[in-house]
Parts: structure tokens; sequence; C-alpha cells
């Protein structure tokens, strides 16, 4: 595994796993996802309110399951999800939520967010294959950041690291793979 390096706020919150061997797929809801650095595709897939696709386990307030699910979660206002944290971290008394430069806010304020157990799964957006238009590929825009007592006990965001904020991160530690 190759770790960006951290910060005390947990910017640079992204790691590579790289392989060795490959691997088959044994759960049908899991498929790859593409790395795509298009700053088009970025600023359109980023637009708040456009739903986008994550990955995880079944975790609620009481328990940890066994269920890999697939859910949607609209994108949110970074200002917005940045004053929520806010507000939330002074009603608590805690320290605050660092939301970074290199982040994306996802999800409802009135439902449960992914947390520790979803820790990098993907956020992903769909797109029609060019190849084939009537095939969808996904692309990478995010993966699951940020959780602490504010996402776990509270109905809060979801927060990803933002994938295009670490295009060169990425790129110097995958040299030979095709993107």
């Amino acid at each position: 595994m190759i770790r960006a390096p951290a910060t005390p706020d947990n910017q640079h919150d992204i790691a590579l796993v790289i392989l060795s061997t490959s691997f088959v797929y044994e759960v049908q809801q899991v498929w790859p996802v593409c790395l795509n650095f298009d700053k088009d595709l970025d600023k359109k897939s980023l637009l708040e309110g456009h739903v986008r696709k994550v990955a995880g386990w079944d975790q609620t307030k009481k328990d940890v399951q066994d269920i890999f699910q697939v859910m949607e979660l609209p994108n949110v206002d970074i200002q917005q999800c940045i004053l929520e944290a806010s507000a939330i971290r002074m009603v608590l008394g805690k320290q605050p939520l660092h939301i970074t430069s290199d982040k994306i806010c996802a999800g409802h304020n009135t439902s449960e967010p992914l947390c520790e157990y979803d820790s990098g799964a993907g956020f992903a957006l769909a797109e029609h294959d060019r190849r084939d238009p009537r095939k969808r590929r996904y692309c990478l825009r995010g993966v699951v950041s940020l959780f602490n007592y504010l996402v776990c006990i509270w109905d809060f965001y979801t927060v990803f690291t933002k994938v295009s904020a670490h295009e060169d991160f990425i790129r110097d530690n995958s040299v030979g793979v095709i993107f």
C-alpha cells in the first residue's frame, strides 16, 4: 500500500493498493471503476444534487452487518457541508471536523451516513461507454474519508477525498498503469 503524506486535518487522505496478482470478483455488486482525470467530467460530475453510487457494508448505529450494498447519494455543496459540520461541532463542544480543499460531501443530512467500516469505499459516476453507448462504465470520483463522532452518531453527510485532487500522487505511484 502506498499512502499519500497525511496531515493532522485529514487532507491527502488517500492510498493506493497495488496488486501483484489478479483476482476474480465473487460478489455480483462489485465491478471495476475507471480513473478519469478529465477536468470537464469532474466539474459536471460534482454538481450539487447529482446522484452518484457508493458501495459499502451495511453499518447501523447498533451493529455491523455483513451485507454488501450499493447506495445512491446526491452531491452536496461543499460550503453547506462545512457550515453544518461547524454547527454540529459547536453543539457537541468537540474538535472540528476538518473538511479540506480535497474533499467532496454527499448524502442526506437526515439519514444515516456511511461509517467506519465503509472507509475507502468508492464514490462513482456512471457514464456511457464511448465505444458502446448501451453500456455504462463507472469513474471513481471520491473515496470515503472522514468518519468520527460526528459522522457515525449524527445525521450528517459523508465526506469523501476527491480523487482528481490527487492525480499527481496517483500517476507518480502507478507507473505502467493505463488510465
